[in-house]
């Protein structure tokens, strides 16, 4: 499962790599909640016999869907809209942007060219990339701060 940290570098621009790992974890959406439905499916047949272990992956599971659900709210409409057609969906670009003209009625002549849609998508994963670090940080210190209570 994929909670990556990715790094920004020279002057702020995201690498391949931090671009890659962002766009990983949208597309594990998915298989997370696959791996939630079966889980939970197990604690539904006998739940006398829940595993300590399968009740913590399933707490963490939820977590990163929540993860997840937090760093798409953070974006604009027309990112999500760019996002979920060419980063979920793979849509190639002439669909992305026919989908986005039909939405919101754009017209031709007030179109956006595929490169101004490719910086977009680029200016997107960006603010997703910044906003993970920080998620992730607070999600650290939360998860540090409940082991210090139970002890």
């Amino acid at each position: 499962m994929i909670l990556a940290s990715p790094s920004l570098h020279d002057g702020g621009s995201m690498n391949i790599s931090a671009t890659q790992d962002i766009r990983t974890f949208l597309l594990s959406r998915r298989e997370l909640e696959t791996e939630l439905m079966v889980r939970k499916a197990l604690t539904h047949s006998n739940p006398l016999d829940v595993s300590i272990d399968n009740q913590h992956m399933i707490t963490l599971i939820e977590q990163r869907l929540l993860l997840w659900d937090a760093m798409m709210a953070l974006l604009t409409e027309p990112e999500r809209l760019i996002v979920e057609q060419h980063v979920l969906e793979g849509h190639d670009w002439p669909i992305v942007m026919a989908t986005y003209q039909r939405r919101w009625q754009i017209k031709d002549a007030d179109m956006k060219t595929q490169r101004s849609f490719q910086v977009w998508l680029s200016k997107a994963l960006k603010k997703l990339d910044n906003k993970q670090n920080q998620l992730m940080s607070i999600l650290s210190i939360q998860s540090n701060s409940d082991l210090d209570t139970k002890f």
